[in-house]
Formats: C-alpha cells, sequence, structure tokens
C-alpha cells in the first residue's frame, strides 16, 4: 500500500499541490491567459493551469499542457515545448499511464539537457524515477533519483525538489525490502520537508516512515510516527491522509480486535465519505476480512455494543462470509494493480477460509494461487 500513497503524494508534490488550491486558483489564472503581456507568460500559464487541473480533470490538463507545445513551438522556445512534455508526462503518471509517462520524460530529458536547464532536467528525472517504479523497474527508477538528487543539489535553495528525489530513492529502496537504508533517505527528505515547513509534504514522510517501522516489526516506533503523521493530516483538513493512517493504525493493532477495527472503519468511513474506492480502500477492506476470518477461527470478546456500531456480523458463519466478500475483493484489485505481494497474502488466507467452510474446489485453487506466488514473492526477500 505504501507504493500507491507514495506515488500519489509525489504527484501531488509535482502538479504544484493543485489539490489544496483547487478550482478557485485555475478559473483565476485562465482569467489571465488572454491578458498576457507576451506569448512566454501565455506559455507559462498554460502549464500552469494544466497542473492545477491533474487531479481535478486530466483531459483539460492534456489540453492545456498540448496548448503551451503548440505555443513555444510557434515561437521557437524549447524550454516551454520541454516544459509541455513534462506536463503530458505528469497527467500520464497520475492516471496510470506509465509507458506513455516515459516516452514524453524521455523527449523533455533531452531537450532540458540542450538548454542546459537544471531544473527542468531534475524535475524530468524524479517523474521518470515515479514512471520506472510504476513499470517495476527499480533499478532505472533509483537511478534516475539519484541523478535527479545531483541535479537538484547544485540549485540554490531547493530543498523542496530534493526532499523530491529523497522520497523516491526511500520508496525504492522500500519496495526492494532495504527498510534501513528507506528509513536513511526518509529521514533525509523529512529533515528537508521540515526546513521549508511544508507541512502536507511533511505528513506524507511521517506516514512513510511509520510504514516502514511497521515492516521492520517495530510496532512502537510505527505507531510513533503513524500518530504524528495522523495529527498532521488532522490539522491540515487532509481527509485522505487520514484515512491512510488509520488503515495503517488498524494493520497495527491488528491482535486487538476492538482497536484495529475501531481504526479500520474510520478509515472507511472517510473512504466513503470521500467516495474514494482506490486500490488502498479494497485492500483495508481485505485487512478488516482478516480481523473477521481470526475472529470466526478464535473467537471474540467484542461486546454487542461494538458490533452494533460497526454493523459487525454475530455469528461464525457470517464473519467468514463477509471476510471472503472482503478478501475476494482485495485479491481482484490486488491482480489488476499487479501487487502480487497482496495477491499472495490473501490467496493464502482466503484459502484456508474456504476451507473451514468445505469449499475445498475454491480452496484449493487459491492454494495452488498462493504456492506459485510464493515463489515469485521469496524471490524478494
Amino acid at each position: 500500500m505504501k507504493a500507491f500513497i507514495l506515488l500519489i503524494a509525489l504527484l501531488y508534490c509535482i502538479s504544484g499541490r493543485s489539490q489544496s488550491q483547487g478550482k478557485p486558483l485555475v478559473d483565476s489564472l485562465l482569467m489571465k491567459i488572454p491578458e498576457a503581456a507576451n506569448d512566454t507568460i501565455k506559455v507559462r500559464l498554460f502549464l500552469r493551469v494544466s497542473d492545477l487541473y491533474i487531479d481535478i480533470d486530466q483531459q483539460k490538463a492534456l489540453l492545456y499542457a498540448d496548448s503551451s507545445i503548440l505555443a513555444s513551438k510557434r515561437m521557437n522556445w524549447e524550454r516551454g515545448v520541454a516544459g509541455g512534455m513534462l506536463a503530458y508526462a505528469n497527467v500520464y503518471n497520475f492516471t496510470g499511464n506509465a509507458d506513455k509517462a516515459v516516452d514524453f520524460l524521455k523527449q523533455a530529458i533531452v531537450v532540458y539537457k540542450k538548454i542546459d536547464y537544471k531544473y527542468g532536467l531534475g524535475a524530468s528525472l524524479n517523474a521518470l524515477g515515479k514512471s520506472y517504479e510504476a513499470l517495476s523497474n527499480y533499478p532505472s527508477a533509483l537511478q534516475c533519483f539519484v541523478e535527479a538528487l545531483k541535479i537538484h543539489e547544485s540549485i540554490p535553495k531547493n530543498d523542496f525538489n530534493i526532499a523530491i528525489s529523497l522520497s523516491g530513492m526511500a520508496n525504492i529502496f522500500y519496495l526492494q525490502r532495504d527498510y534501513k537504508k528507506s528509513l536513511e533517505y526518509s529521514f533525509k527528505a523529512l529533515q528537508k520537508k521540515e526546513a521549508i515547513n511544508n507541512r502536507t509534504s511533511i505528513a506524507n514522510e511521517l506516514y512513510a516512515i511509520g510504514d516502514t517501522y511497521f515492516e521492520m516489526g517495530d510496532s512502537i516506533n510505527s505507531g510513533k510516527y503513524n500518530l504524528r503523521a495522523l495529527q498532521m493530516f488532522t490539522e491540515l483538513q487532509n481527509k485522505m491522509g487520514e484515512a491512510n493512517v488509520y488503515s495503517n493504525l488498524g494493520k497495527l493493532f491488528r491482535k486487538d480486535y476492538a482497536k484495529s477495527l475501531s481504526y479500520f472503519y474510520r478509515a472507511k468511513n472517510i473512504f466513503e465519505e470521500l467516495k474514494e474506492k482506490s486500490p488502498s480502500y479494497f485492500l483495508m477492506e481485505g485487512q478488516i476480512g482478516s480481523v473477521f476470518f481470526d475472529m470466526a477461527k478464535f473467537g471474540d470478546t467484542l461486546s454487542n455494543e461494538f458490533k452494533s456500531k460497526y454493523n459487525i456480523p454475530r455469528t461464525r458463519v457470517e464473519l467468514l462470509s463477509q471476510a471472503e466478500s472482503y478478501m475476494q475483493k482485495a485479491i481482484s484489485v490486488s491482480m489488476e494493480n499487479e501487487d502480487k505481494e497482496n495477491e499472495y497474502l490473501f490467496s493464502g488466507e482466503i484459502a484456508e477460509l474456504q476451507s473451514l467452510q468445505n469449499d475445498y474446489k475454491n480452496a484449493f485453487f487459491n492454494f495452488k494461487k498462493f504456492i506459485s506466488l510464493r515463489i515469485f514473492v521469496i524471490s524478494f526477500l
């Protein structure tokens, strides 16, 4: 899950922090375009509007990226052309079309190198790192982030973009299960973000650190950093951030059914309030299913009042049925997103669950999948 969250966090940074500014700023910039004093200013406005539209209307984001390229070509402004290509790539990265993003970024990088524009080159390499990460090409992604870091460090007062590179490197090490190195770079990124007091980026990094400690089995530090992230997301009124942290806390307190489920249902309620049915939502439901499965196997001491509050199944049969439904959705989403680790984990659990229901045909099918995925997952350990 961390990879998905950090992808969104990084794209949020690249897109000019559009979510917090939104449509009012877009409208005000659109009014300035006809009044632009020259074509260079007009291109910059096109690019800014494209950035702001990324998480509002992706088709319009592409339209204004295209407008910036056309206007730049008319006046033979190579930097503007490259900026438009980078804008195109940011949209494609955001919508999950990493292959297309790579094509545009390679073109932008050629131009930025030609004109020796370091800021644009560093930004393009950071974006290319995310594209390669989405394509599971971790060595190439890491190389891009390292190159971007060197470039951004050569530019004065550039802590924000340095932090993006450091966070990208931390996430690649996380995905490669080098958690100690991931923490090393996350803390470096956190230091840069705190230096410029970018609170949203700080909260995202605290969340990432908490998730890394969780994978290391350090529940104390995982809880500490998740709670710090939660406090900051709450102060920022960042509901999505709150939901993601609550989901993490639900996993952290898995053995305490009441505590775990209270956190998971807080996350679930926020996701549903935001009408957000992303992979994170269904994986979180899969985790709820895992708790229900444990309750069905080992019994529970949850009060009827608690069960009524969250509409939790009362009988063993109902718990198993709801758990199976949630796990099946989590498996489907994992397959769609080529998330083999979660597909592996939920396939193993659902196979055991179905055997308890005497559904041996499906139990055998999922157990075979679990075994085949085991080889892939263990190869990364």
